[in-house]
């Protein structure tokens, strides 16, 4: 079709055949004005090759025109990136987005699990404290998330998980004294019973804790601001904490103990350099009010002192092949105080005293790598924690005895103390396409190392867990695992074994 197009476009060649008269017949090989000589093969081949490269030049042009007058145009809108160039072009862009956004679209998905979980151990052991041994079914609650891209540079994120607790959590164990028979602790359960008073209909409730709240404004893709409560973006398991993302059917020890705050309010700003098709660099810089938790800061900051964090992450992605690898620091100070009011009857004078009753300076430090490669994932994250108490809190009762004081001794203060946290996860997806069609079999063994501090070796553990995802749908995930936790220290009992079958959805 474009050599006859070619041809049309230059002229078509044709030849007029007359009859000869007799009188006038042309000898052989000679020709006659009414059969005009025709073009040899060579010389149509010319033809169409001039044809060729004249339509060539001409398109050609035509692009490197309008090449040339995108990239005017586009001078004209940026003269200079000075504060009043850049203003305009940012007014126009919100016009624009204006006109393309009149109906703001809202986003609705979430994710919950259901688990049926048998746990083992001895009797006597510190475990029983705070997991049972029964036979039961678990689940972490529903996560519901709402996404909104206002215009084409601002968005919003909601998560909100919603979950049974508290209701029946254990609040204390009763404790005795063993010689004495003394009870030092009063047993205490959460409940959140309510009656209706319209039905006498009994109530119990659950809660209620917002995951995620913040917006975005992306102006560029090296320049991104975000405000409001956020994961902080360091690892992999905090970044991605759905169930039908992670392989196992529980975190590791590293977020379970929150070395790392994984929630914080303030503001991050991040972005992305050198984006290529097959890699990024990416880049976080966190300031918020500090870790959450025991400490409000979730409402109020009760310092002056600001958490600050930073972080990088690099990504590349082959056809058969990828890699991530990062890490991020976090710096901050956790306070609290009480509050005393003295009031006077005589002037009706009033005073506040604001007493600290904690402060410590947190250093934490992570850094993970993921690579998948034809099926096979490598998945490897470290923590390191440092905290130092300028005003330590009273120690905990059970480290009291477990450390060799004296129960209840009020003069026992928490020490500093730095803990680390490393786990390795091996997956390996069966290459079994060709005969279960869309259902993945993934098999995985994780192993992890936790010291939570050096100075309390009665919490060191390690894990090893070894089980298989099978993936149906990319939004449905059956998982069955077997854990088997071994502790460093003989006041835990002996080893802990576990076993889990896991329905997590996404939708």
């Amino acid at each position: 079709m474009a050599l006859a197009t070619l041809v049309l476009s230059a002229g078509t060649i044709t030849t007029h055949a007359q009859e000869p008269s007799p009188g006038n017949l042309p000898t052989e090989g000679e020709p006659t004005d009414a059969q005009p000589k025709e073009p040899s093969i060579a010389e149509q081949l010319k033809q169409l090759e001039a044809a060729y490269e004249k339509k060539l030049k001409q398109t050609q042009d035509h692009f490197e025109a309008q090449i040339r007058n995108l990239n005017e145009t586009k001078a004209d809108r940026i003269v200079e990136e000075d504060p009043s160039s850049i203003a305009e072009q940012w007014t126009l862009e919100q016009a624009e987005e204006q006109d393309a956004h009149q109906d703001v679209p809202l986003d609705i998905y979430g994710y919950f699990d259901v688990t049926f979980v048998k746990t083992m151990f001895e009797k006597e052991s510190l475990y029983s404290t705070v997991i049972t041994d029964k036979f039961s079914f678990y689940s972490a609650g529903l996560h519901l998330m709402a996404a909104s891209q206002m215009t084409q540079h601002l968005s919003a994120l909601v998560e909100l998980q919603f979950t049974l607790a508290p209701n029946g959590a254990e609040i204390n164990n009763a404790i005795y004294d063993e010689e004495t028979g003394a009870r030092y602790v009063d047993y205490e359960r959460v409940d959140t019973h309510y009656v209706s008073p319209m039905t006498s209909e009994d109530f119990w409730h659950g809660a209620v804790s917002i995951e995620r709240m913040h917006f975005t404004w992306a102006p560029r893709d090296w320049l991104k601001i975000l405000a409001g409560r956020f994961l902080t973006p360091y690892g992999i398991w905090n970044m991605e904490h759905g169930p039908t993302v992670i392989i196992p059917s529980h975190p590791p020890m590293m977020q379970i103990r929150r070395m790392v705050p994984p929630r914080q309010l303030g503001l991050q700003l991040f972005g992305t350099f050198f984006p290529r098709s097959d890699s990024s660099l990416e880049y976080y810089i966190t300031v918020s009010n500090g870790r959450d938790g025991p400490f409000p800061t979730d409402t109020v900051d009760l310092d002056n002192n600001k958490a600050l964090g930073a972080g990088l992450r690099y990504n590349i992605a082959q056809a058969s092949w990828s890699v991530s690898a990062g890490g991020y620091g976090y710096l901050g100070d956790n306070t609290d105080h009480v509050k005393n009011v003295y009031l006077s009857r005589s002037d009706l004078d009033v005073r506040v005293e604001v007493l600290d009753v904690h402060r410590d300076q947190e250093l934490d430090l992570s850094a993970y790598i993921l690579a998948e490669i034809q099926g096979l994932r490598l998945q490897t994250e470290f923590v390191w924690r440092r905290v130092d108490y300028e005003i330590p809190p009273p120690l905990n009762p059970i480290d009291s005895i477990l450390s060799g004081q004296n129960f209840g001794d009020v003069t026992a203060k928490e020490a500093s103390y730095t803990g680390w946290d490393v786990y390795g996860l091996i997956a390996y997806q069966l290459p079994l396409d060709r005969w279960l069609n869309k259902l993945r079999i993934l098999p995985y063994i994780l192993y992890e190392s936790t010291k939570m501090s050096d100075i309390k070796p009665y919490y060191n553990q390690q894990l090893l867990s070894a089980g298989i995802n099978l993936r149906p749908s990319p939004w449905t995930t059956i998982k069955f695992e077997y854990l088997y936790l071994i502790p460093e220290s003989h006041y835990l009992g002996t080893r802990l074994q576990m076993i889990a079958l896991q329905a997590a959805i996404s939708f």
